[in-house]
Order: structure tokens, then C-alpha cells, then sequence
């Protein structure tokens, strides 16, 4: 059974971890200009602090939590059937817009407890803005409460989509543009930013294709607990195996899904 200090414990390993490291991406992040970076074998650009930022929040996590598992974009991990704890990192959510100069970057931080995610941190240090979230206790950004919008219905909707090309590979760009038809405004904005922006009540929706646990765990808990709903395309929960996602503000999340099948 899950204690409340142990609980409290982990969560301000996560803020700690997070907060320790946004100075580096800061470091490094050269405005306006592009940085060097290596190609991985999925084609998907990796930098050297990409993979520092990993790396140091496992330190941290591991000096204080050594029986947990961590799973990573870069460093990869498997799972230890014998604890119910998961981290799961993405030292740089939006790598490509990291190496050319792009504000729209940032470290997703989530804990999985028994397979659900118990806690999110997502840090956008060139915006200046940390959403962070435990379940069942609200989210915040820089210590605001964080609230999805109102809107009612689709045709009042302003939604955001991910990379258009993982929605062609996975042939659901004819969901899109149905999308494309019925929503009030759709536009295409950056990797978690769209998230940041869907918990703050600024976008209704939001649809990705082809998402890595790392790339939504963190923000599928903020989602929720500003009000939102959160599923993978066909409204299945969040989970270690999902591969695609649909987050809107509750209100219309089963016409979006139903747009896809």
C-alpha cells in the first residue's frame, strides 16, 4: 500500500531532478542559432545534452530511489518486475526545435505507480514555465492552478496536431482532415508545448499519431488534472504501451476520437 511520505518522497526527487538539470539545457540552448547533433537509428536527432540530462536525472532518481525502475529516450531501460515504480524521462521533448534555437523545448518527468502515472513534471526552460501534477491533487504551473477551457463543442474548437507525416505513415490523415473541416482552428504546434497550452485552457485539443510513453506520460496527468480528458485514438487509457493520443477538455472527446474510426 502506497504511504503518503514515501509518496511525498518521490515526488520531490522528481521536482528536484527537473529543477537540477534545467540549468544545463539552459546552458546550451543557443537562440536563433542551430547546434550540432547525431542521427539515431529511427532517423530522430539526439544531442550531447540530450543524453546528459538523462543521464543526471538517473543519478538523482537512482541515489535516492535504488529499487525503481527508469526507462529513458536515450538510455533506454527495461522494467523490474519487482517494483511497482517506473520512471520515465525525456531529457528534451522537441530535440529539433532544441538544436535550431526554438524556444519550444523541454524535460518531461513522469512516475508510474502499478502501471498508472502517478506524477508528471514538464519543464519548459526557454518559456519559463514547469507544469507539474500529482494524481489526485490538481496541476500547477509556477504554482498557478491550471484549468482546460470551456469550450463546448468541436465546431468551437481550436485544435493542435503533432507531426503530420506519423499521421500519414499510420493512415489516419484522413481523421485530420476531418478535423480539418469541423474544429474552428487547427493548427500544428510543438511536441508537450501543445499540452502546456491544452491544461491553461488556450487550446481545446490536442491529436498525436505515433507518441512515445516518454513524449505524453508526464502531460497525460497534468491533462487530467486540469479537467481534461486523455486517451490513446481508439479510448483506451494511457498506459506503457500506448502509441497515440487524443487529449481535449472533456467535452467533446468522443467526436474527436469517433473522426479517427
Amino acid at each position: 500500500m502506497l504511504k503518503d511520505h514515501e509518496f511525498e518522497s518521490i515526488y520531490q526527487t522528481a521536482l528536484r531532478a527537473v529543477a537540477q538539470t534545467s540549468e544545463l539545457l539552459r546552458r546550451h540552448w543557443r537562440p536563433r542559432q542551430t547546434m550540432a547533433y547525431d542521427t539515431k537509428l529511427d532517423a530522430t536527432p539526439v544531442t550531447e545534452v540530450d543524453r546528459a540530462v538523462e543521464q543526471r536525472i538517473r543519478e538523482i532518481v537512482r541515489s535516492r530511489h535504488p529499487d525503481h525502475a527508469i526507462i529513458g529516450e536515450e538510455h533506454g531501460g527495461a522494467e523490474r518486475t519487482e517494483t511497482p515504480w517506473l520512471w520515465v524521462i525525456d531529457p528534451i521533448d522537441g530535440t529539433k526545435s532544441y538544436i535550431r534555437g526554438l524556444p519550444h523545448f523541454g524535460t518531461q518527468l513522469a512516475v508510474l505507480y502499478q502501471g498508472k502515472v502517478v506524477i508528471g513534471v514538464s519543464n519548459a526552460p526557454a518559456l519559463g514555465e514547469m507544469a507539474v501534477t500529482r494524481r489526485g491533487g490538481g496541476a500547477f504551473v509556477n504554482n498557478r492552478p491550471l484549468r482546460v477551457s470551456k469550450t463546448k463543442s468541436l465546431k468551437q474548437a481550436l485544435v493542435a496536431h503533432g507531426e503530420l507525416q506519423l499521421f500519414e505513415r499510420r493512415r489516419l490523415l484522413t481523421g485530420v482532415r476531418a478535423l480539418c473541416r469541423t474544429a474552428w482552428g487547427i493548427h500544428g504546434f510543438q511536441d508537450f508545448w501543445s499540452y502546456h497550452l491544452l491544461a491553461a485552457g488556450r487550446l481545446d485539443a490536442v491529436v498525436e499519431a505515433q507518441p512515445k510513453l516518454w513524449d505524453i506520460a508526464a502531460m497525460s496527468l497534468i491533462v487530467q488534472e486540469a479537467g481534461g480528458k486523455v486517451t490513446d485514438i481508439q479510448g483506451r487509457p494511457i498506459g506503457p504501451t500506448t502509441t497515440s493520443c487524443v487529449a481535449t477538455n472533456g467535452r467533446f472527446h468522443q467526436r474527436v476520437l469517433d473522426l479517427f474510426y
